[in-house]
């Protein structure tokens, strides 16, 4: 059965979503994280990609970002090839780390925008990780909260918003 394509959004704006093969872990401690994120500062360069949202959990991460060029599809295999192969190397491991390819949603309007960007920060929340967003250490939350930091200037704050109020 073939895939279905890609829904193209008008915006180019996307909320992305991998998983991890059979909901297993992708992140094993600290260094797993920081190094998916050094990855997709590296795409978002690369590929001349915005990034409006993040949330990595263990098993799955929630991206948002604005994609211009059309080069999503490129830029995420590439991304999670290349996590899969520092992940596989580092575990003496082979063969696939993430289930099936990136999922993706359009998100049209600002209004869904500002939806998404809550939904991802609040995803620690709701599996009871912790109990405030900005509790959570690998969501880009801190990226709009004036006592926080961007890690590695990742996030590109849509609209010129500051706070979002999603804690």
């Amino acid at each position: 059965m073939p895939r279905h394509s890609r829904i193209k959004s008008k915006t180019n704006i996307y909320h992305v979503m991998s998983r991890g093969l059979n909901k297993q872990l992708l992140f094993d401690d600290e260094t797993d994280y920081l190094r998916y994120l050094q990855l997709l500062n590296d795409i978002k360069i690369e590929y001349g990609i915005k990034v409006y949202a993040y949330c990595l959990m263990s098993n799955h991460v929630h991206i948002i970002l604005k994609d211009d060029n059309e080069m999503i599809s490129t830029a995420m295999r590439r991304l999670n090839s290349r996590y899969a192969m520092y992940y596989n190397r580092k575990n003496c491991k082979v063969g696939y780390v993430f289930s099936d390819r990136f999922k993706s949603e359009a998100i049209e309007t600002k209004e869904y925008l500002l939806t998404c960007i809550r939904y991802v920060h609040q995803n620690p929340v709701k599996a009871d990780i912790c109990n405030k967003t900005y509790n959570y250490k690998f969501s880009s939350i801190h990226a709009y909260r004036r006592d926080k930091g961007n890690l590695f200037g990742i996030v590109d704050k849509p609209l010129n918003i500051d706070i979002v109020n999603i804690s």
